[in-house]
């Protein structure tokens, strides 16, 4: 009986964990083929073009069909790459479960507080994962943009909202007392628990914002406390945690409340949190986080958007075999997809080989953060990776190397 447990204890080392990662994919369900990428109205407050309402403003281009990459990506291109992915790599990496980090729905503002847009938005990406994966664990985040008002979080409005837009996450989510607030975590297995962190609350564009404990507990059943029992409890069961949270800490629109208090949980349990992952930047960059005594306590990994945010869109693919993390890097050339008329990604990189470590962790994260600023070559990988496919101008100026590397210090 012990050789069989250890026997399997071994298949599960062996061949450890792979899971597919994507981040704000911001789909229009209005995006319509031929629309005018440059708008007279609205497109300095979030909204951008590429409706059939829109109104041209010279110079623009018309849109295709399968996006542009001034516009929030249409369902077609969304469809096209989840299928892509299906087609291509489940066979060779057989995820075991899938990550989306939030912000699934567009960045037009003014329509929300009117539609069940965003409601629409969330659930249709839930099917669009489950009808290319039914059985494959979907494990999703809100984002700021996924909320009924675009940053806000009106009490009664919001829980109306989660119920609606949450209710085809119960298939792989069991623990609903918590799911209401729209945050929850999951067993995967006994070595591993997903952590979703819900930090809109906490958007300092938000008007509702919480910036205390005692709104915490009253509006939200302390989110913060409810986050310490269950890093609590997966430390006393030695399960290893992979957090998932939109709005990155220190990152734009989280606020010093929010900060203190997620800084304070990574220290207390940096040893058994495996993967901090997070979106909202739409650049394909990493965070090291520091506390209040200028000690490194940990770091977050960030991808590329799936939407076209200037950039291709891109995904990622994670790696955990024999202890040692690791990820895989693709894009999606939108100006081929355009060209060919299919789908078509691309591998980028591997993030261990291209900067030459041999784990993801918080001390080969701090290494690379040290070759940034030390070495030419590996500034200049990490700048090529951080945007690819827009406008990307040359970073040889001391002064544009050192706005890339301070926002890697959070």
């Amino acid at each position: 009986m012990m050789f069989m447990f250890l026997f399997l204890i071994n298949i599960f080392y062996s061949f450890g964990l792979s899971w597919l990662s994507f981040t704000d994919s911001h789909i229009d369900l209005d995006y319509k083929a031929n629309s005018p990428d440059n708008c007279l109205l609205w497109s300095k407050i979030g909204t951008k073009c590429c409706r059939q309402s829109s109104i041209p403003l010279k110079p623009y281009n018309k849109v295709s069909k399968w996006g542009n990459i001034k516009c929030d990506i249409p369902t077609l291109l969304f469809e096209g790459i989840i299928n892509w992915i299906k087609t291509n790599l489940y066979s060779s990496y057989k995820f075991d479960f899938i990550i989306n980090t939030g912000d699934d729905c567009s960045h037009k503002d003014i329509s929300q507080p009117f539609s069940n847009i965003n409601i629409k938005t969330i659930n249709y990406v839930w099917n669009v994962i489950h009808n290319n994966f039914p059985n494959i664990p979907y494990y999703p985040v809100y984002g700021n943009h996924d909320e009924v008002i675009v940053d806000q979080t009106p009490p009664l409005l919001t829980s109306l909202f989660i119920s609606k837009s949450s209710y085809n996450w119960n298939k792989w989510i069991f623990n609903s007392s918590t799911l209401q607030y729209g945050y929850y975590s999951q067993v995967f297995n006994k070595n591993l628990k997903i952590i979703s962190f819900n930090s809109i609350y906490y958007d300092s564009n938000n008007i509702f914002k919480i910036n205390n404990t005692k709104n915490d507990i009253k509006r939200i059943n302390n989110q913060f406390k409810w986050l310490d029992n269950e890093l609590n409890n997966s430390l006393i069961n030695n399960q290893q945690v992979l957090f998932l949270n939109h709005i990155p800490i220190g990152g734009s629109e989280s606020i010093e409340y929010s900060n203190y208090n997620l800084k304070l949980l990574l220290e207390k349990y940096q040893s058994i949190i495996l993967l901090n992952m997070n979106g909202h930047t739409h650049n394909n960059r990493f965070t090291l986080i520091k506390n209040t005594d200028n000690k490194y306590i940990g770091f977050s990994m960030i991808p590329l958007s799936m939407t076209t945010d200037n950039h291709f869109p891109g995904f990622r693919i994670y790696t955990y075999n024999n202890n040692k993390l690791d990820y895989i890097n693709y894009i999606c050339n939108l100006t081929t997809i355009i060209l060919n008329n299919k789908i078509l990604c691309q591998y980028e990189y591997t993030f261990s080989t291209e900067y030459n470590i041999s784990n993801i962790n918080l001390n080969n994260t701090i290494q690379l953060y040290n070759n940034l600023i030390n070495s030419p070559n590996y500034f200049n990988k990490y700048y090529s990776h951080y945007s690819i496919g827009g406008n990307i101008t040359n970073c040889s100026t001391s002064i544009c190397k050192q706005q890339y590397i301070n926002e890697i210090i959070v």
